[in-house]
């Protein structure tokens, strides 16, 4: 949600600070999401706890490093705007796998 403002602040008209106010307001959300994955899957493989964090940080670090391969077409061919507005939506569209995955008992 807040992506969409972040990208709503990229204009001429408006001041400097605004697009940082709202990126700052984004980062808390990322890292609570982030350590909330982090408790999430520690608990899910306690005999496995090493190798999950692993493959964990291969999957972040992939989607880093390819991200920069398609994400300066995609926001050429999207704008700022509609491309951080996009990416917004994806992640309210997945909301409900936080959720689900939060409140669904672990199994095993």
């Amino acid at each position: 949600m807040n992506t969409s403002n972040e990208a709503k602040t990229d204009a001429v008209g408006i001041y400097r600070i605004v697009p940082i106010i709202a990126a700052a307001l984004y980062l808390p959300g990322i890292y609570l999401t982030f350590l909330s994955i982090m408790m999430y899957i520690s608990l899910s493989y306690p005999n496995h706890i090493g190798s999950a964090l692993a493959a964990n940080d291969l999957f972040r670090s992939t989607m880093a490093s390819v991200f920069p391969l398609f994400g300066r077409i995609y926001f050429k061919r999207l704008g700022l705007g509609g491309g951080s507005s996009l990416l917004g939506g994806i992640s309210i569209a997945l909301m409900p796998v936080y959720f689900v995955s939060t409140f669904t008992p672990i199994v095993g």
